[in-house]
């Protein structure tokens, strides 16, 4: 059962970068397999790699001092950046990323609370459920648009979280899991949130990407499927200024949509590559497609010096 069809249909009719011929995504490897992880990995072309308890995810750190983000070029070429979500950003070190590497706005559920684009005592789920989200973004992004600056927005939705995602008011319950339910909304709210887009006088001079952070972790909803599928986050970039040479039958990461990202908006990448990341639309073979998944899976799990060193700055 596809219960994405709406961002299947997507995906296939823009640029997919797929581990098959078919529609697919990226492997997973070890500091990319959840939020902030992801958020790291495909900003900044690294994977995270600190203590889930580190003191480093306090509101008052720095958050990877030592890296450079896809926040920092944009910002260095003049953009104004934004971050926008329905639950806390400060929860996971979030807002301290995102503030730190491109000094982006945060639009968050505290922002919503104080600027009184929701009631005081209104939560659902993490925060808000991503009907709002979409309807605020829209709002925010109509007004970066009209500034004079270019612009980049990152809407992180929230809604298909485990255990069993939210069911709002948009879902309909054709299955008997929610979860299935909540997907299959999810894909309904892409979709008409990019039809939306489409509408907008910015859109045809405008890189979309829209990618999973990594694989749900709702395990029992998986518990029946092939034990031989590979399950891959998705990835669909809309409007870019260049074609893919290979999309299909790759061995890549999220790390590597870093340099894809910012190459699908048209910018020059010397060496096709930026952190550990590679540029899926360029010739050049990724980290894993030179060494292979388990062998660079094996290399990342390892400590390292200069990482701890240069990038989180322990010393």
């Amino acid at each position: 059962i596809n219960y994405i069809p709406e961002m299947s249909k997507l995906a296939k009719e823009n640029i997919n970068f797929s581990n098959t011929d078919d529609l697919g995504g990226s492997y997973t490897i070890d500091g990319t397999q959840w939020t902030i992880a992801s958020q790291v990995s495909q900003n900044m072309g690294i994977p995270l790699k600190l203590s889930i308890k580190s003191k480093k995810y306090d509101n008052n750190s720095e958050f990877l001092p030592g890296g450079y983000s896809l926040g920092e070029v944009l910002e260095a070429n003049g953009y104004v950046n934004e971050f926008i979500c329905g639950s806390n950003a400060n929860f996971g070190g979030t807002s301290n990323f995102y503030k730190q590497h491109g000094n982006y706005i945060i639009r968050d559920y505290n922002s919503f609370k104080e600027n009184g684009d929701i009631d005081e005592n209104y939560f659902v789920f993490w925060g808000i459920e991503d009907a709002k989200l979409f309807e605020f973004a829209k709002e925010d992004i109509t007004k970066l648009s009209n500034g004079d600056k270019p612009f980049n927005m990152e809407i992180t939705t929230i809604d298909t979280h485990t255990p069993d995602g939210y069911l709002c008011d948009l879902c309909k319950k054709d299955h008997k899991n929610q979860y299935a339910n909540v997907i299959e909304c999810q894909s309904r709210q892409v979709n008409n949130f990019i039809n939306w887009c489409k509408e907008q006088v910015w859109y045809k001079n405008t890189t979309i990407v829209i990618t999973g952070d990594h694989n749900s972790m709702s395990e029992k909803f998986f518990a029946g499927i092939d034990t031989d599928y590979v399950r891959t986050p998705y990835n669909c970039i809309i409007n870019s200024a260049i074609e893919p040479i290979n999309a299909k039958n790759r061995l890549f990461s999220t790390i590597d949509m870093y340099p894809t990202m910012l190459a699908a908006m048209g910018a020059t990448i010397e060496g096709d590559r930026l952190g550990l990341g590679t540029n899926l639309f360029s010739n050049k073979k990724t980290l894993m497609e030179e060494i292979g998944f388990k062998a660079l899976k094996d290399e990342v799990e390892k400590t390292s010096d200069f990482y701890n060193n240069e990038i989180i700055g322990l010393e």
